[in-house]
């Protein structure tokens, strides 16, 4: 594959894949040059990115940035190598990344609302958006890109709590009767 520099020069480059926010509709872009130089950059801007990032190739964790570690717990060599379905999932979501793979190859990316368990122990709510990795010849891995929504989703509670009790009381009101 090769992308043009704004100077109108053709980059070659080794692969190439897209991650969006959904919620948002940001995307980004990762190109990664084939010139080995380059690869500091990449590492640094993977590094930078405040969402967490999980890289495959094939279903082989490649790589983990920064704040994957921080959100889960998991070092970069706790997760390089391992399988992506060995990613601590709670029972419910044990074949959950077979589906998302199914719906990435058919729809090229899969947007989505899951749980992970950290390292510690403790469930972490996130949305996550799933994309093919690809070069001329096909998909060869894809990237993860998860974004912890525990704090959102304590808010739509409270938010729903409060629409359907009384503030004083704290007792049901009467949309929730009615409901």
């Amino acid at each position: 594959s090769a992308l043009l520099s704004p100077d109108g020069k053709r980059i070659a480059v080794t692969c190439t894949c897209g991650v969006a926010d959904s919620v948002s509709r940001e995307r980004l872009l990762i190109a990664v040059p084939a010139r080995a130089e380059h690869t500091v950059l990449i590492e640094d801007a993977m590094a930078s990115l405040p969402e967490a990032i999980l890289i495959t190739s094939g279903t082989k964790v490649l790589h983990v940035n920064r704040e994957f570690t921080r959100l889960f717990g998991y070092s970069f060599e706790e997760m390089a190598g391992s399988e992506i379905d060995s990613f601590p999932q709670p029972g419910a979501q044990a074949n959950e990344f077979d589906l998302i793979r199914q719906i990435v190859e058919t729809r090229g990316r899969a947007s989505f609302e899951t749980v992970r368990r950290a390292k510690n122990g403790l469930l972490v709510d996130v949305s996550a958006v799933c994309a093919a990795i690809k070069t001329g010849d096909g998909a060869v891995g894809y990237i993860l890109s998860y974004r912890d929504i525990r704090d959102e989703k304590q808010n739509r509670a409270k938010l729903q709590h409060s629409a359907l009790h009384d503030v004083l009381t704290g007792l049901p009101n009467r949309a929730l009767f009615l409901d």
